[in-house]
């Protein structure tokens, strides 16, 4: 194993994780509502920006935190180890609602060939037309465990992980487009909204390379970039009018003087628990705006909804020490021989190193 001394974690990115998880929330308010009150606009339809700057992010974290020297094994075991234990929980927990109260599911039906392949992060057509797994946010997790198996072959190209990478996520890209594909699984996963990742891991080289100075000033200029290609590219393929502005908000982010203090680490904290947060908030939404949109008016379910969303925020860090860091601590342990520690047990990923 290499003695390399491991890169500083990076705060700051751990914030922009939970305000992109909750500008998802803030989607899924304002879609739910729409949803149950036909002809009122989302006020939030902005929220699907989260998404794209989780892409981002996971581009730059994989460049940033992972080491080629501890090879491809290190690397499969600590992503299974974050990203699977809570997935499968979920999935599981959401069929066991599925199969006794199906009137509080929109559109979620469970066969032994949906759950295999959702648990196997493949995603399916599902009668609305739409490629995703039982867990519906879960395909955003389908094209995450894609590049992590496509980045963990990679490693084994050393410093050249990185243009490998690219290379191949490009190339499945530009395939999809000279021969766009007969089948929706295809089409799903030579989408252009894999170009996201590769934006990520070129900011990564930028980065490491130029090792800006954080100042306020320079993050604010990132920030207002990131505004101005929002609405000048609009009208552009996704990966262009929203990839570009979530790549300069993540510079941005990068670029933010370190504050220490309490409201910086319970940010920080929020920012662990985003995983729990993004996967299980629909549902916790979704409950009271079902339930109480036959019986009342627009503005109290809103109401409700609001506060759902503070619940879902409670829940997601209570998914996140009971069920999160239990499991990747266990994982860990038991697969202690392909850690980075010296042979002792790795602790669970902390900081900038947690993807979605």
């Amino acid at each position: 194993m290499s003695g390399a001394t491991p890169k500083p974690q990076l705060p700051a990115l751990q914030i922009l994780r939970f305000l992109a998880a909750f500008t998802v929330v803030l989607f899924h308010v304002g879609s739910g509502l729409a949803l149950e009150y036909p002809g009122i606009p989302n006020p939030f339809a902005f929220g699907y920006f989260g998404v794209d700057v989780f892409f981002v992010l996971s581009g730059f974290i994989m460049a940033y935190a992972t080491n080629p020297d501890h090879g491809s094994l290190h690397f499969a075991v600590r992503r299974i180890a974050r990203i699977v234990p809570l997935y499968w929980f979920l999935t599981l927990a959401l069929v066991v609602v599925a199969m006794a109260l199906p009137q509080l599911l929109n559109s979620t039906e469970v066969s032994a060939e949906s759950l295999a392949k959702s648990l196997l992060f493949i995603p399916y057509e599902k009668p609305s037309g739409a490629m995703q797994p039982i867990l519906f946010l879960g395909w955003t997790l389908c094209y995450e465990m894609f590049f992590y198996a496509i980045y963990c072959v990679a490693l084994n190209a050393g410093r050249m992980t990185i243009p490998v990478v690219s290379a191949t996520l490009l190339g499945v890209v530009v395939y999809g487009w000279i021969w766009p594909p007969d089948t929706p699984l295809g089409q799903f996963y030579t989408a252009p909204i894999l170009i996201e990742f590769i934006l990520g891991m070129g900011l990564y080289s930028v980065y490491i390379r130029m090792r800006p100075v954080p100042t306020i000033f320079l993050s604010a200029a990132f920030a207002f970039a990131a505004a101005s290609l929002y609405f000048l590219l609009a009208g552009h393929s996704r990966f262009i009018a929203v990839g570009l502005p979530a790549a300069a908000i993540v510079a941005a982010f990068l670029c933010l003087p370190y504050s220490s203090g309490r409201v910086t680490g319970q940010l920080v904290l929020l920012g662990n628990a985003s995983y729990s947060l993004y996967l299980s908030h629909p549902y916790i939404i979704q409950l009271p705006i079902k339930v109480l949109s036959d019986r009342f008016s627009l503005p109290v379910t809103a109401v409700a909804a609001s506060m759902a969303a503070v619940v879902a925020i409670l829940v997601s860090v209570a998914l996140f020490f009971l069920i999160e860091k239990p499991a990747q601590r266990a994982i860990l342990r038991r697969f202690s021989w392909v850690s980075d520690t010296g042979g002792h047990p790795a602790r669970p990923a902390q900081g900038a190193g947690n993807p979605p």
